[in-house]
C-alpha cells in the first residue's frame, strides 16, 4: 500500500483518504452496481467493531464528517475528525479493508438506500446526462453500464456472496493509496499507519488495462445531436468533445486550460458576446477522464429564449 504522510503542527483536525484503484468497471453484468453497493456496505459494522453505525456516530461525535464515492476505476473513502478522536477514527476506518461483516439484514436494508439515492438522482438534470452519455457509448466498451445500482440490478439471489466476491478479489493493498495528514509527527503518523493497516491483505491483484477494450465512442456514435426533456425548467446546449485520455497531465492539465479560456467571463470572452447578443445567461467548462482510456471536454450554456 502506498502511504502519503502529511504532519501539519498547526492542524485543528485530522484526516484521511484511502483510494482503491478499481470501481464500476469491473461491476459483473448481472449485478450492476456492486462496486457502489460494497462502498455502502463497508460502513456497516466490521468484526472488530461489529455495530452499524460505530464508524459513523463516532466520526460524528468527534466533530468531524464522513463520505465515499466510486466512479468507473476507483473508489474512494475519507473522513474528517478532531486531532483528538483521530486515533480511534483511524482504527475503525481500517477495519473497513480488514474484515466487514457485511451481513445479511444489512446488506437488504442498504440496498434500498442505493435503489433511494438512484431515485433521488432521476430528479437532476445532471444525473440524466450522465446515464445518457453512457447509454450510447458501445457496447462491450467499460461505458456501457449501470454505475449506480438500483433494486432492479442489485435484489437478487446470493448478493452477499457476490459482495464478499467483489472486497475478497479486488480490495488488495497493492492497489491502494492512502492519505493521512494531522498535527501529530511523521514518525507517528507512520507508526499508526503500520499498525493500523498491516491487516490489509496484498493479494497482488492486477487491474485489467480498460484502454484495450473497444473504445466507448468512434465515428458510429460521434458528431451527433441529441434532444432530451429537461427536469428542471432550463434550455441548455451541450457540447461535449471527447479526447484522448489526459488525467495523467496533471502537471500541466491540458482541458483545465481550455476550461479557464472557454469558461472566461470576462471582456471579449465567449460568454460576454453570447449575453450581448441575448442568447446566453451562462456558460461553463469542464473536463472528466475516464478509466484512463479517455477524456472529455465539455462546455454547457444556459440559453435564454431567443439562444434556444
Amino acid at each position: 500500500m502506498k502511504v502519503i504522510l502529511i504532519s501539519d503542527p498547526e492542524a485543528d483536525i485530522s484526516a484521511a483518504s484511502l483510494d482503491v484503484a478499481v470501481g464500476s468497471c469491473l461491476d459483473p453484468k448481472p449485478t450492476q452496481g456492486i462496486a457502489h453497493f460494497l462502498e455502502h456496505m463497508l460502513f456497516m459494522g466490521t468484526t472488530k467493531y461489529p455495530s452499524e453505525n460505530e464508524y459513523s456516530e463516532y466520526i460524528k461525535n468527534n466533530g468531524g464528517n464522513e463520505n465515499a464515492w466510486t466512479d468507473l476505476d476507483n473508489t474512494n473513502y475519507q473522513f474528517e475528525v478532531s486531532n483528538e478522536g483521530f486515533p480511534g477514527a483511524l482504527d475503525r476506518f481500517a477495519q473497513f479493508f480488514i474484515s466487514p461483516l457485511m451481513s445479511e439484514s444489512a446488506t437488504e436494508r442498504e440496498m434500498k438506500a442505493v435503489d433511494s439515492e438512484w431515485n433521488m438522482n432521476l430528479s437532476e438534470d445532471f444525473w440524466l446526462d450522465y446515464a445518457l452519455m453512457f447509454k450510447m457509448s458501445n457496447k462491450d466498451s467499460p461505458m456501457d453500464r449501470f454505475t449506480i445500482g438500483n433494486m432492479e440490478s442489485l435484489k437478487k439471489e446470493g448478493i452477499r456472496e457476490a459482495l464478499l466476491k467483489f472486497h475478497k478479489d479486488w480490495y488488495s493493498s497493492n492497489i491502494m493509496t492512502l492519505a493521512i495528514t494531522s498535527n501529530s509527527s511523521l514518525d507517528e503518523l507512520e507508526k499508526m499507519a503500520v499498525e493500523l493497516f498491516s491487516g490489509v491483505e496484498n493479494k497482488n491483484v492486477k487491474v485489467p488495462d480498460f484502454s484495450l477494450l473497444p473504445r466507448a465512442y468512434d465515428s458510429t456514435n460521434l458528431g451527433r445531436l441529441t434532444k432530451s426533456l429537461p427536469i428542471q425548467d432550463k434550455d441548455r446546449l451541450v457540447i461535449k468533445w471527447i479526447v484522448p485520455y489526459c488525467g495523467k497531465d496533471h502537471r500541466t492539465s491540458p482541458l483545465n486550460y481550455f476550461c479557464h479560456l472557454f469558461g472566461h467571463e470576462g471582456e471579449h470572452s465567449i460568454l460576454s458576446y453570447l449575453k450581448r447578443e441575448g442568447l446566453a445567461q451562462s456558460l461553463s467548462a469542464d473536463d472528466n477522464h475516464y478509466y484512463k482510456a479517455m477524456s472529455d471536454f465539455t462546455v454547457e450554456i444556459l440559453l435564454t429564449e431567443k439562444g434556444l
